[in-house]
């Protein structure tokens, strides 16, 4: 084996010896100048969020719990600028807020429409590719308005049916 390549070789061997012993990466390591220890110590090893502890994160998921850069830059690895959390609390913290805001509203009158004409919450949510749980979270808000249009239903039926007579004449 040439020498470039047994530095490979005990290059990875070492990294995976470290991630098996410590839980994450050697890589992330030095990108927290080894700062991780430290974060963990002074959250008494629990995500700050939630409370959920290193050893029920790692039960859990079978990852160790993460730490978190409060200002998203990962090159500022200030104490202050870092915090323990868990997989879940995590996510909220970095997901985007346009990936918050709720599809079903988009499309309100719809929806409405639909179950004013009879539409189950399920084939309403088939149709837009929504959960049933949304579905019917936001119909329930929206319950006065169907009702409303419910009302209107028999008479848009009519025109409906007059309009394919005359169509079909």
């Amino acid at each position: 084996m040439a020498k470039k390549e047994y530095k490979l070789e005990w290059q990875r061997k070492k990294r995976r010896e470290f991630k098996e012993k410590h839980g994450y990466s050697l890589c992330r390591y030095y990108d927290n100048q080894g700062l991780r220890d430290a974060v963990l110590k002074r959250d008494n090893y629990r995500c700050v969020e939630c409370g959920m502890t290193a050893e029920e994160h790692l039960k859990k998921w079978g990852r160790p719990i993460t730490i978190h850069h409060k200002n998203k830059n990962h090159k500022d690895n200030r104490l202050e600028n870092m915090e323990t959390l868990c997989l879940s609390c995590h996510g909220r913290k970095d997901i985007s807020p346009h990936l918050i805001e709720p599809k079903v509203p988009r499309f309100k009158q719809e929806i409405i429409w639909l179950r004013a004409f009879g539409f189950s919450i399920e084939d309403i949510a088939d149709y837009f590719n929504f959960s049933v749980a949304a579905v019917w979270k936001w119909l329930k808000r929206w319950e006065p308005e169907v009702e409303k249009m419910r009302l209107k239903v028999p008479e848009v039926m009519m025109r409906l049916e007059h309009k394919a007579v005359i169509n079909n004449e």
